[in-house]
């Protein structure tokens, strides 16, 4: 899989962003002090951090504790890689782009890669397979360790010709996603705890990022009726469940 999920030219303004954020942090040892020269909030770099940590097969960044500096944060090797990476992509991409004048009508081409709503974007390696007549379970490991299964159509197991070790992404909707505060779900798979590290309340629905063995995260929305009920608050162990009907596979 490489880079070609994080660096995603599609949409060339918030790649831009994700980039400039990583080298802010690179430069300042910070992602507090990042955030700020961008400009952008601490909670949206933090969200930029996450949402790239999700699709990268390797961490992205690392903490340094005391020292003369007080510690910080330090893009890792693999996140330096990337962005030179992407500067040569960058490049690739702009003179493909001025070749573009000489296509007549690119709006059903375009129609081809319509980015993913989806919040929930999650890099894994595909660990089993099994299928019947009809359908297809698979099983992919995310960096945390948690394994996830997946069911989907012959055809589409066919269509992307997927086998053990691929690297895939799971794709999956925040409201899809059940919550609760104890293991009560009555199923056997795709059930796994983790810490409430952010909650959104609005009007009607609650945004809310679980933190899975400090490596991935998942973000959910819930009713607020729900929250109240489960007596749900940030710092707190929950327990999720996704139907394997509900995780996509892209590759």
């Amino acid at each position: 899989m490489h880079y070609s999920d994080i660096l995603d030219f599609h949409t060339p303004d918030i790649l831009q962003k994700r980039i400039a954020l990583l080298k802010a942090i690179d430069k300042t040892g910070s992602i507090s002090k990042a955030a700020k020269s961008i400009p952008m909030s601490y909670k949206a770099a933090w969200e930029i951090v996450d949402s790239l940590n999700n699709l990268s097969k390797e961490p992205l960044l690392t903490k340094e504790i005391g020292g003369s500096g007080g510690g910080g944060t330090k893009l890792t090797s693999y996140a330096k890689r990337l962005i030179d990476d992407y500067e040569v992509l960058k490049n690739e991409y702009e003179r493909f782009l001025s070749s573009l004048s000489n296509i007549s009508d690119i709006s059903a081409i375009k129609k081809l890669a319509l980015r993913i709503s989806a919040r929930n974007q999650l890099f894994g390696k595909i660990v089993e397979i099994r299928q019947d007549k009809v359908s297809a379970d698979i099983s992919f490991e995310l960096k945390s360790g948690i394994v996830l299964r997946s069911n989907i159509t012959l055809d589409a197991l066919k269509d992307l010709e997927l086998k053990i070790d691929d690297e895939i992404v799971g794709i999956i909707k925040a409201s899809s996603i059940l919550i609760s505060n104890n293991k009560d779900f009555k199923r056997s798979v795709n059930i796994f705890e983790g810490i409430i590290e952010d909650m959104e309340t609005g009007r009607v629905n609650t945004g809310i990022k679980i933190d899975v063995n400090q490596v991935d995260k998942i973000w959910l929305t819930c009713k607020n009726s729900l929250v109240k009920e489960l007596s749900l608050k940030e710092n707190q162990k929950a327990y999720i469940f996704i139907r394997p009907k509900d995780i996509l596979i892209g590759k």
